[in-house]
């Protein structure tokens, strides 16, 4: 299994700077995780990743214990896009940017 680390500060969302993002194959299922660092703007928030090709919303995966499996669907893509979005009972909502990741093979 690999693990792709992001980083959610705020709105903004980042690959991890120590992390590798070279060389993804795509076609590979149940193999890539995704990770993420969450702000305190996400404090209470039951989140989302949404798995976007250009604007259209392929699959969205609830995150558990900061983690999610990358869909199949998605891993058959030569590129994709990730957001998260996160909901309060409160009414409070984030969204936050795209992060783009390209896949070979």
């Amino acid at each position: 299994m690999r693990t792709l680390q992001f980083i959610a500060d705020g709105q903004n969302l980042i690959k991890e700077p120590n992390c590798d993002f070279e060389n993804i194959v795509k076609g590979s299922h149940n193999y890539l995780r995704c990770w993420f660092s969450l702000s305190r703007d996400w404090s209470g928030c039951k989140v989302a990743v949404s798995f976007l090709k250009n604007e259209k919303e392929i699959d969205a995966v609830m995150l558990e214990n900061y983690c999610c499996m990358v869909p199949n669907k998605v891993s058959e893509l030569q590129s994709f896009y990730i957001k998260l979005v996160g909901v309060r009972k409160d009414g409070y909502k984030i969204v936050s940017k795209k992060c783009y990741i390209r896949q070979g093979g």
